[in-house]
């Protein structure tokens, strides 16, 4: 009987990641918008990002989500690496993280999220689609100085999953 149970728990874990992508906005010289989203609990930096929808492009998906979470329009949207950043939900629930309930939600369907990072310039604020998805953030302009402490600092004071997402960001920001 155990073997049967955990046989099942095995095979009822997704094996597909949702897929999605997280924009770094250049506003001027050494300086990002981001948005302040208290997600996780607390308040903190976050970038703009969300699913991509089946067949939208990398660059659409990049475009909506700053819209709909900042109210900023964002123009010449480009992958930053062809490496993808995947976060293993199952694994980070095994090592005692705390999932935020929209993540917990989604891990009926998916085994966890991978991560296309992009980057883009600020055009304008447009706040027409601004809420739409029920995201959105307060933006905030900050050196890129202060992003790279920011999640340093989450990755030396953080969980697994803040980790892994912080040290990734953090090589990130010397490609901008």
């Amino acid at each position: 009987m155990l073997k049967e149970y955990l046989t099942y728990l095995h095979e009822s874990i997704p094996t597909k990641f949702r897929k999605k992508v997280e924009v770094f906005i250049k506003y001027q010289e050494n300086k990002l918008i981001v948005g302040i989203n208290d997600r996780w609990g607390k308040p903190m930096l976050m970038l703009p990002g969300g699913g991509i929808e089946k067949g939208e492009s990398l660059e659409k998906t990049a475009e909506k989500e700053c819209l709909e979470e900042l109210g900023i329009k964002i123009k010449n949207p480009k992958l930053m690496s062809k490496k993808t950043m995947k976060v293993d939900w199952y694994e980070a629930k095994k090592r005692g993280v705390n999932l935020p309930q929209k993540s917990q939600d989604r891990m009926l369907i998916y085994r966890g999220t991978e991560i296309y990072f992009m980057k883009a310039e600020f055009e304008k604020v447009d706040m027409r689609y601004y809420g739409k998805d029920k995201d959105q953030m307060k933006p905030k302009i900050v050196t890129i100085d202060q992003m790279k402490k920011d999640f340093k600092q989450r990755s030396s004071t953080g969980d697994y999953v803040f980790r892994k997402m912080a040290l990734f960001r953090v090589n990130l920001l010397d490609q901008l």
